[in-house]
Order: structure tokens, then C-alpha cells, then sequence
């Protein structure tokens, strides 16, 4: 079993790393969405909320409140099925393209470029489900640290007042 402190050292790196990582990702939706196209607009306004998740991530950590980290618990969640839903549809875009073009239909290179293409999102999902297990046993383990911590200082407070 894993330590209560392996827990919270862990949630402090993985809000920096998230914290800093959102930031990137805000800053280059910004630069992106000059061009005025859909999918920027999209992936600026995913930045924003994944920075506010974070912000309220940092807080929970910080105040020690574990309803803010069940909150960013649940964005991750949210993220994870936006993402699964996307690869999904933009692996069924591109193998709709990729059937379409006439070079690739009239030789033998459309088995083999369909079964990368196949191989290629069956091994995206599976390492986009093995980060995000990641992050929610990072997250429960968090949330099960700070809760201990609260019983046993509920435990302590009130073995005082007892005569």
C-alpha cells in the first residue's frame, strides 16, 4: 500500500505539472484562434476551463478541501470521455478520407494504411486510458490522504473535550 505522503507529494506534482501544462495550452489556443477556425475556438475555451479546474485543483490541495478535488476529479472524467469521443470521430473522418483518395483506392496500400490507421487509435485509447487511471489514482489517493487527515484530527479534537 501507498503512503498518505506518497499521495500528497504526488498531487502536488501533478498539479504543477497540469497547472503549467494548461497554461501552455491557453497560451497557444490563444495564438490559434486568429485564424478563426472552429476547432481553435474549441480547444481556447477547453483551455480556459481545464486552467479553472486547476486553479480550483491548487485550492483543494492548498485548503486541504476535498470537495474541490472531487470537483477536478470530475473534470478529468468529463476530459477523458470529450477525449475518447473525439479520437473516435476524427479516427472515422480519417478513415473516410484515406478510403476516398483514388491513389489509395486503386492500389493494395489501402489494407495497409487502414490497419496503421486502426492500430494507430486502438493505441492512442489505450495510453489516453492509461493516463487518465493514472490521474484518478493520483486524485483518489489525494482525497483519501486529506480524509484520513481530517479523522484523525476529529479523533484528536475530540478525545480533548471528553471528561
Amino acid at each position: 500500500m501507498v503512503s498518505q505522503e506518497f499521495f500528497r507529494k504526488m498531487g502536488y506534482i501533478y498539479t504543477g505539472v497540469g497547472s503549467i501544462s494548461s497554461l501552455l495550452l491557453l497560451i497557444n489556443s490563444s495564438l490559434l484562434v486568429e485564424e478563426k477556425d472552429n476547432i481553435s475556438i474549441a480547444c481556447l475555451f477547453f483551455a480556459i476551463f481545464s486552467m479553472t479546474f486547476d486553479i480550483l485543483l491548487i485550492v483543494g490541495i492548498t485548503w486541504q478541501r476535498n470537495q474541490l478535488v472531487i470537483v477536478h476529479l470530475i473534470w478529468v472524467a468529463f476530459s477523458y470521455v470529450l477525449l475518447v469521443i473525439t479520437l473516435f470521430v476524427y479516427g472515422v473522418i480519417l478513415g473516410k478520407r484515406a478510403a476516398t483518395y483514388e491513389l489509395v483506392q486503386k492500389s493494395d496500400f489501402q489494407g495497409d494504411l487502414m490497419m496503421a490507421l486502426t492500430a494507430l487509435h486502438i493505441t492512442s485509447f489505450a495510453l489516453l486510458s492509461i493516463f487518465y487511471a493514472f490521474i484518478a489514482w493520483i486524485l483518489n489517493g489525494v482525497i483519501g490522504a486529506y480524509s484520513e487527515t481530517k479523522k484523525t484530527i476529529d479523533t484528536k479534537n475530540t478525545n480533548l473535550y471528553i471528561e
